[in-house]
């Protein structure tokens, strides 16, 4: 299709298709029209594009005979805080900050850690695949990040047994999404969050803290176990399964005051935070390159 692929919003039309597959027709015919303003833009000839416009003109039409907003299933809904964020913060309140407000001051981040990241997807692929073939992925489905959740809670008002991949989840103004959620038929819940590593320091129990503050936000009683999934050091292609949720219930006391502090940093301008061990550890921020050059004027 030439030059002019970008003017067709694919994430608008496959959003607008799952709307309409759960009958959301509002949310469907908001995503198509979005779709068709794009393609407004395109004044060749191409057949594909012509047919596509043609087609999504069609289906507005049809869909807004029988319109009622009070059927909309699937909508927006935004978040001050991440688990990214959350972790990024609780490293370094200035790395939370420059995250937010300065992205393009960013160091690109290296072939290895890049590396890694797809060794930990690959990992939980397989355990996915592995222990739950059935699952429905939310990010797949969805693609439009803010509609993560309302989709999630679609799926989990469901009758039945649900299974849920990148299950979306907003509390106390926080998005988690969940590496795997089941859903049992009485109501009951499983949290599965799977980590390549072999070591359960505390850069990893203050990760998986957040997300399990925020799963009992949401779920309360109902929420049995809490998983952490790591690789069997003992076997190198199984699975470790360590039911986290007693140690945890004693390190989510202080993750209500951490949450406020993080979102009080971002209303505030850019801390001034002297370069130290923060900077590498646990994990090595994106930033240092940017705090070096600014410290180094300052000198």
């Amino acid at each position: 299709m030439g030059d002019y692929s970008d003017l067709i919003r694919l994430d608008a039309i496959a959003l607008g298709d799952l709307a309409f597959s759960i009958g959301d027709y509002a949310t469907a015919v908001d995503n198509y029209k979005e779709a068709l303003e794009y393609l407004g833009y395109y004044h060749g000839d191409n057949q594909d594009f012509l047919m596509l416009e043609a087609g999504l003109v069609v289906r507005i039409e049809e869909l807004e005979k029988s319109l009622d907003s009070r059927d909309r299933l699937l909508y927006p809904k935004s978040w001050t805080l991440s688990k990214t964020s959350f972790v990024k913060g609780r490293q370094c309140v200035k790395y939370l900050y420059l995250d937010r407000y300065k992205k393009s001051d960013r160091t690109p981040l290296s072939k290895e850690t890049l590396r890694l990241f797809d060794k930990g997807h690959a990992f939980e692929e397989r355990f996915r695949e592995e222990f739950f073939p059935e699952g429905t992925n939310v990010k797949e489905d969805v693609r439009r990040f803010s509609y993560f959740k309302s989709y999630t809670d679609y799926l989990l008002q469901l009758s039945g047994r649900q299974v849920l991949f990148e299950a979306a989840i907003i509390e106390e103004e926080v998005l988690i999404l969940c590496d795997v959620l089941v859903k049992e038929d009485n109501g009951d819940v499983e949290v599965y969050e799977v980590k390549m590593t072999t070591s359960l320091n505390d850069a990893i129990l203050n990760d998986v803290a957040l997300q399990y503050f925020i799963c009992r936000k949401k779920f309360g009683d109902n929420l049995k176990k809490f998983n952490l999934v790591l690789p069997d050091e003992s076997d190198a292609s199984g699975f470790q399964i360590v039911d986290l949720a007693e140690i945890l219930n004693s390190k989510i006391f202080p993750v209500a005051e951490q949450i406020a502090q993080l979102k009080d940093v971002l209303k505030r301008s850019e801390p001034d935070v002297i370069m130290g061990s923060q900077c590498h550890s646990p994990y090595r921020c994106e930033f240092v390159e940017y705090c070096t050059s600014r410290a180094q004027k300052q000198q």
